[in-house]
């Protein structure tokens, strides 16, 4: 079984594929205010700048237009070049060689899935980065294109770059691009079956991303390995390897890296014949990759749920996974996994009685396996070609396919190579643990996947409580501060009127004074009256 490794191409060679389809009318709304603005400039460097921001808007959702709006970047950018300004040709080559590196990646990945053009264009930026000294986009370049090349089986071509990748990063100092360098290195001899060099190659990856702290890339590192350890049948170690990584990716909130390791285990599991465990954890992954628009990783998973299906005895129901798979493995022109998918058809077809037929897609199988020198699947197609023509009785091809399907396999899992793989773990746990958990807890970590679900459910029920209670607790806080805020008014207001009060008493008790001084007045006067004056009677007469 193939169990699909992700791709080592971090960010830094190449963003990865997170969506496809349309704008959202937002979107829309946003770009053409930005077109408006660029209408109305006079300015080429504001012409530049706002097309580039149009191009990382709608690279990953409309690529076409994404490429549009490049092209008019490098017309404008070759025009200032032209001007020699140096205080703004930095920046402006800069935007010109990342105008040809996004349009790489627009024919690379997001759905145009065009290798040539992305090789053209991933050059053209790789030449204009080393121009004017960007060496980060011209080495990732070449990163990307090392990757194509791997993708078509044209190891020498994607080494060579990757020794130059490595060269660059060593006198720049980019640690980054030193591990993903390596990392794809070991890739490239792990598919060439030399496994001791590929892992001493990612173990020497490991060291720095552990040294980075750099938990994307550990994680990917780990299921390189773990990955490796299936090939040689070592599932133990390889099963501890890729939980680490698939719980790593859950904790980082990474759901294509966690997809993947769904896959990678599932591989495990169809090794070993646990079919049923395997079916469910690709029908899992399936779920989560169908909307990412990453078109490798859909083949991926309906190439190895069409083999574990297939393993079952479900033959009829197998053959339109493989189908799909094998159409989107010629769109996006993955010649190993064209190979894979044509020796999985072959033997569905032979299943079905097909004979003839998977005749064709063995041979064509082997035909690709051989030209692109990739050992294991070499092997597969030999295997796959001796049923077929033992079945035809044409005993002489089958003898002779079976032969050579154990002499590579006995090449792949020699003892010597299994030793050496095993000293390179050894050296690599004496330098440094990069693994603390233990098989046992590696196994409890194992996936009963309707527990799984559940826990999922539970989850997303709990989250939802949990939202409920903030937005409950928020409201509460909402109305006590309303309820304080209108107790810190009512006493303010008794507290006036408190005062208020006081002072009308005060004002009352002083006009009582008042008023008694003035009646005293009265009082005393009258008295002095009277004394003087003689009485009334007397001065009536």
């Amino acid at each position: 079984m193939y169990s699909w490794c992700r791709n080592i191409i971090l960010l830094m060679f190449a963003l990865p594929l997170l969506s496809y389809g349309q704008l959202t009318p937002a979107q829309r709304t946003n770009m053409d205010s930005v077109l408006t603005i660029i209408g109305s400039s006079n300015s080429d460097s504001v012409k530049i700048a706002n097309l580039q921001y149009i191009t990382q808007l709608t690279e990953r959702i409309e690529p076409e237009i994404a490429i549009k709006y490049n092209f008019e970047i490098i017309q404008l950018a070759r025009h200032m070049l032209k001007q020699n300004n140096s205080s703004t040709d930095s920046i402006v080559s800069l935007r010109y060689a990342s105008a040809f590196m996004s349009i790489g990646r627009c024919y690379q990945y997001f759905y145009l899935n065009n290798l040539d053009s992305a090789i053209h264009y991933y050059s053209k930026a790789e030449e204009v980065g080393k121009e004017y000294n960007h060496s980060q986009i011209s080495t990732a370049c070449l990163g990307n294109m090392s990757a194509i090349h791997k993708s078509r089986g044209e190891y020498d071509m994607a080494l060579e770059l990757l020794d130059t990748v490595l060269a660059r990063s060593l006198i720049t100092g980019n640690r980054v691009y030193q591990a993903t360098a390596v990392n794809f290195q070991g890739e490239i001899f792990k598919e060439q079956g030399n496994f001791p060099k590929a892992l001493s190659k990612y173990y020497d990856a490991l060291d720095i991303y552990e040294e980075l702290e750099d938990q994307y890339g550990i994680s990917i590192t780990l299921t390189n390995i773990g990955n490796l350890f299936t090939f040689q049948e070592e599932y133990q170690q390889a099963l501890k390897y890729l939980w680490k990584s698939a719980n790593l990716d859950l904790s980082l909130g990474d759901s294509l890296g966690y997809a993947s390791g769904l896959i990678n285990i599932g591989g495990l599991y169809s090794d070993i014949l646990r079919l049923d465990t395997a079916e469910i954890l690709y029908r899992d992954a399936l779920e989560i990759v169908e909307g990412s628009g990453n078109l490798n990783m859909i083949a991926t998973v309906l190439n190895n749920l069409g083999q574990t299906i297939s393993s079952k005895g479900q033959i009829n129901e197998a053959l339109p996974y493989l189908e799909r798979a094998y159409e989107l493995r010629v769109q996006i022109d993955d010649v190993r996994g064209q190979a894979s998918t044509l020796t999985s058809l072959s033997e569905v077809h032979l299943g079905l009685g097909n004979n003839a037929k998977a005749k064709e897609l063995g041979e064509k199988s082997l035909a690709i396996a051989k030209e692109i020198k990739q050992l294991v699947r070499t092997k597969e197609a030999h295997r796959n070609l001796y049923q077929v023509y033992k079945k035809l009785n044409l005993f002489e091809k089958a003898l002779y396919n079976h032969e050579y399907y154990v002499l590579l396999n006995d090449s792949i899992r020699n003892d010597e190579n299994t030793k050496q793989v095993l000293r390179q773990e050894f050296a690599h746990q004496a330098r440094q643990v990069h693994i603390a958990d233990s098989i046992e807890a590696a196994k409890r970590d194992e996936i009963n996947l309707q527990k799984l679900r559940a826990s999922n459910a539970d989850k997303a029920k709990t989250e939802m409580r949990n939202w409920f209670l903030v937005g409950f607790l928020l409201l509460v806080i909402a109305v006590a501060i309303y309820i304080l805020n209108r107790l810190k008014i009512t006493r303010r207001q008794k507290s006036i009127i408190e005062k208020q009060k006081t002072e009308v008493d005060n004002a009352y008790a002083q006009l009582g004074e008042k008023n008694k001084e003035i009646m005293d007045s009265i009082n005393y006067a009258q008295r002095i009256q009277n004394a003087i004056l003689p009485p009334t009677s007397v001065l009536q007469k």
